[in-house]
């Protein structure tokens, strides 16, 4: 894999370390979703996924023993955890799940959204890089696209992620997937609230809002999470607006225009 994105992860030595204990352990272990995508894209990856076939209680212990990390549960029942490891401003995240099905290919396609059904076998020379649903021509392309028809109806909010993905990463949301947004938005209402809240500030934190806004908007999404908003809610071309004068200030305000930024920022 010389000269591979995945080079500088995989000679790491905390994913060295998991590789060893995996090994010793002898299950498969796979670096899988999002840290695989930002690899992919050149983009910094600070919080890592690993999908395991075994060990999911007694390698990451170990694992958080022997890098001086933090261990705990993220949900004890689905034997999901965490592992943190360095200090402030340094931190780095290690999540591991056991397989979501039988194999690490029915996992990839129980997931959300193309881009994130990736997996890097740990181990080199057993797989390589996996990818079932097309996410790297999806990733080349900029479209996020479901894994599957029932991707929604599996967990709703992956609706709001879709928007969130597409706002985060400058990608767009293919239109079937976008159609199956259109005809459920009523799902979102089996969502707890403060996981929407979470996505939706991510997204309004996001380069452009506006123009997710105006996605949700027409999705349906978007009076679901505020159904107090009025229809067509004026707020989204005022939100444009506002966007248009904060990018532009050392133009619009060249005396003032070092101070404005920071003032906007707070």
């Amino acid at each position: 894999m010389t000269g591979h994105p995945f080079d500088s992860i995989l000679v790491d030595e905390r994913i060295r370390l998991i590789t060893q204990l995996a090994g010793s352990f002898r299950v498969p272990a796979f670096l899988v979703g999002g840290s695989v995508r930002d690899a992919v894209m050149g983009r910094p990856v600070r919080d890592y996924d690993f999908a395991l076939g075994g060990a999911v209680c007694e390698l990451p212990r170990e694992f958080a023993a022997r890098s001086g990390g933090t261990f705990f549960w993220l949900d004890r029942e689905r034997r999901q955890s965490r592992v943190l490891t360095g200090r402030e401003g340094e931190r780095l995240t290690f999540d591991f799940a056991p397989f979501r099905g039988d194999t690490i290919r029915e996992d990839l396609n129980l997931r959300d959204f193309t881009i994130n059904s990736l997996a890097l076998s740990l181990i080199r020379g057993e797989g390589g890089l996996l990818d079932p649903s097309g996410g790297m021509d999806d990733i080349r392309a900029g479209i996020v696209r479901m894994c599957s028809r029932a991707a929604f109806a599996d967990d709703p909010l992956r609706m709001l992620r879709a928007f969130r993905f597409a706002a985060t990463l400058g990608f767009t949301v293919e239109e079937r997937t976008l159609e199956a947004v259109r005809s459920n938005p009523v799902l979102l209402g089996k969502v707890a609230g403060e996981r929407i809240r979470d996505e939706f500030f991510f997204i309004l934190g996001a380069p452009e809002a506006w123009g997710s806004l105006e996605g949700l908007h027409q999705s349906g999404l978007l009076s679901r999470i505020i159904p107090e908003l009025p229809d067509p809610p004026r707020g989204i071309a005022l939100a444009a607006s506002v966007e248009r004068v904060a990018g532009e200030v050392d133009r619009l305000f060249p005396e003032d225009g070092p101070l404005l930024p920071d003032h906007l920022q707070r």
